[in-house]
């Protein structure tokens, strides 16, 4: 009888335990919570667990610390899940590097909680079935051998006569030495018509063979049985030795059966598996294998590939798929024995999905959704490194604050849709005016950034602002509607002259673009140090 799953809530919010005891339909869980990292390992000492579900906010230490620890002192089945109100990306892959299985943001709903920690329980038991139905296959392996015994019969060839036998013998026919004994063997333990001995009668070698050895009881008893000649006294017997293989057979039938489970599994297991050798050749993959490389398992049978000859745990590795380019695929070694010689089994899952994922979460947190440009966290950061650059080397840069003009009655007029297909049509014609290493960013509704580094003089940064107003203004905008021309607005800011950190040279940049709007629009202009309102440039 399997043992209840146990979970154990590390959550400062008192009222999740017992919400999720009433989710159970049996109250078939056992349901541990505690409310600091500390109490948590010492109930982890004690008792086996197997989901831990943590919060990253702990009063005594992280959560990813917490789930680290708890990995040492439960390192097999439990598996962890983490509940943060971070929903950066950088919490989530260190969560995930540190051995949780899932990564929930708070608030949650309980039912969205309950269904994660169903789903892990059915894997977790499925593991546990398979683990117990191997040692329990092992047990039964054990306790054969350890009990096998060999029967010994004496036969007097002439008469056919038991002459004697041992108590293994005895116990195998089912009635005692005195029972036994003095009996014609011909259809009392052999299930043989009379003249038909295999031996005396038939002439037959026996060394070994499988038989059948009939009971008292009437039943069949599959044997391995040997029979030698033997002559005591000037007289020929026969000397049996048989072993009860019924145990063998039935374990040979489970074994088969067992071999067949074994092999379904890894058939249909997604995952790619793949026994090498310790030079690397491959000896053995599943159809799943064959699919990640595209290659038949022909093909790859004996040939030699790349993997690390060591037990490891979740490394990455790239290889190039033949239709579909490059790939990364997570794969783990662990030593294994393959037809009697030490060998390598390595699981391979395609995480190139995975991969392009996490790397869309991570252009997606730092560039705007809708034109693709730095977003103001990007920018920010940019301008920082930037500022560090100029005054580590001693050179200026120049900061370029623009807004559309009468950009809103696009929005008022042809809808927000239309206001779309501008500003990414505008953010292509910016990428066009700047160099390589200069950053433009949206930070706005329809408000641009641009850094331009390494400027030798401020007419470098005028004569990109010129042709930024060439681009967005001399050329028609075309939507379904109608077509039509916008102007742009931008101030201009410069290190060191107009300041050096980031806040100043915003303000600057945004005043001289606020004096443009004022004079006229259309236009750019420089901040003038000495005053607040700046002189403006016309285009």
């Amino acid at each position: 009888m399997m043992s209840p799953d146990t979970i154990l809530i590390v959550d400062n919010d008192p009222a999740l335990p017992e919400l999720l005891s009433r989710l159970q339909p049996d109250g078939s869980l056992v349901l541990f919570a505690a409310s600091s990292g500390r109490e948590a390992l010492h109930i982890l000492e004690q008792q086996p667990v197997d989901v831990l579900v943590a919060n990253l906010a702990l009063p005594d230490m992280g959560g990813l610390e917490l789930i680290a620890r708890a990995k040492e002192i439960q390192p097999y089945f439990m598996q962890s899940i983490v509940l943060t109100a971070d929903s950066s990306l950088e919490t989530a892959i260190e969560a995930l590097r540190v051995g949780a299985v899932d990564y929930l943001e708070k608030p949650l709903s309980p039912e969205t909680l309950w269904g994660r920690i169903q789903a892990i329980l059915r894997r977790m038991r499925e593991i546990k079935v398979s683990s117990r139905e191997i040692q329990e296959e092992a047990r039964k392996n054990i306790l054969i051998m350890d009990t096998i015994q060999a029967g010994v019969l004496l036969i007097d060839v002439a008469s056919h006569t038991i002459m004697d036998a041992n108590p293994a013998a005895c116990l195998m026919i089912g009635a005692t030495k005195q029972e036994i004994c003095g009996k014609v063997c011909n259809r009392f333990i052999c299930p043989a018509e009379k003249g038909q001995c295999p031996i005396t009668d038939l002439g037959q070698q026996v060394d070994n063979s499988e038989r059948l050895l009939l009971t008292c009881r009437g039943e069949h008893l599959p044997i391995l049985k040997t029979v030698v000649p033997l002559y005591m006294g000037g007289k020929k017997y026969l000397l049996e030795s048989f072993m009860d293989i019924s145990d063998r057979k039935r374990v040979e039938e489970e074994l088969s059966e067992s071999r067949a489970t074994f092999h379904a599994i890894i058939e249909k297991s997604l995952d790619g598996i793949i026994i090498v050798d310790t030079e690397g050749d491959v000896q053995f993959l599943n159809q799943a294998a064959a699919d990640l490389f595209n290659l038949s398992r022909k093909e790859l049978l004996g040939t030699q590939l790349s993997f690390p000859m060591s037990s490891v745990e979740a490394t990455e590795i790239n290889f190039v798929h033949p239709g579909r380019g490059e790939r990364i695929a997570e794969i783990r070694m662990a030593e294994t024995r393959w037809k009697g010689k030490k060998a390598y089994v390595a699981t391979l899952r395609d995480i190139t999905g995975r991969k392009k994922m996490e790397e869309s979460i991570r252009h997606l947190a730092d560039h705007d959704a809708l034109t693709g440009l730095p977003n103001r966290n990007l920018f920010e950061d940019r301008l920082r490194q930037s500022i560090r650059r100029a005054r580590r080397h001693d050179y200026s840069f120049a900061l370029l604050y623009m807004d559309l003009d009468d950009f809103k009655p696009i929005n008022d007029n042809l809808g927000h849709r239309a206001g779309d297909l501008v500003l990414q049509e505008v953010a292509r014609r910016l990428r066009q005016s700047i160099r390589e290493p200069d950053t433009v960013a949206r930070v706005g509704g329809d408000e641009f950034v641009i850094i331009l580094d390494r400027i030798h003089q401020a007419e470098n940064a005028a004569q990109v602002a010129g042709k930024i107003i060439e681009l967005l203004t001399r050329q028609p905008y075309h939507l379904p509607e109608k077509n039509f021309l916008l102007g742009a607005s931008i101030g201009i800011s410069l290190y060191p002259e107009h300041g050096k950190d980031m806040q100043s040279l915003m303000r600057c940049a945004d005043i001289a673009m606020y004096t443009v709007k004022e004079k006229g629009k259309n236009s750019f202009a420089f901040y003038d140090g000495r005053q607040e309102e700046p002189a403006a440039e016309s285009t």
